[in-house]
């Protein structure tokens, strides 16, 4: 399936960087990463990219990464609901408390979670079978940037 294919190729071409991806074993697929744009907390960091495949369908898909040990990849209509999930997550962010706003799913073999919540920032956390559970917090200061970079990616998602 392409979203496990991506998967694996995002977490092979990291680890190739010198980033540790060890919770997927097999050999990377062929195709390009692109990150857009990095977000560094304390203990995480939340990766935002796309990955290209000619030799898939789709050919590209979006993804969103947290300290390289868990990925959701998602196509161009389930990339579009995200950045609704995020806009509506920033719209209520709250000082003190998370509340969660929702939720989505890829689907891939190893079906990926991804909880966003609002609070004092944003909290991002993805789920999966394989990858565990890792936790981002993003600082109300970065919120801004996150949705740049969200959008870049539907942009390329819609060419």
């Amino acid at each position: 399936m392409l979203i496990t294919i991506v998967r694996r190729a995002l977490l092979g071409t990291l680890a190739a960087l010198g980033i540790a991806a060890s919770w997927i074993a097999g050999p990377a697929a062929a195709g390009s990463l692109n990150v857009v744009a990095s977000f560094t907390a304390k203990t995480s960091q939340l990766d935002v990219a796309t990955f290209a495949d000619p030799n898939q369908k789709p050919s590209t898909v979006g993804l969103l990464s947290i300290s390289n040990s868990n990925a959701i990849a998602l196509g161009a209509a389930d990339w579009k609901s995200l950045i609704d999930l995020v806009h509506k997550a920033a719209a209520a962010t709250a000082p003190a408390a998370w509340t969660v706003v929702g939720s989505i799913k890829d689907v891939s073999k190893d079906v990926a979670t991804l909880t966003v919540s609002s609070g004092p920032g944003l909290r991002f956390v993805i789920s999966s079978a394989k990858g565990g559970t890792v936790t981002h917090i993003l600082p109300k200061a970065d919120i801004a940037r996150l949705e740049k970079a969200l959008a870049q990616v539907s942009d390329a998602l819609s060419k």
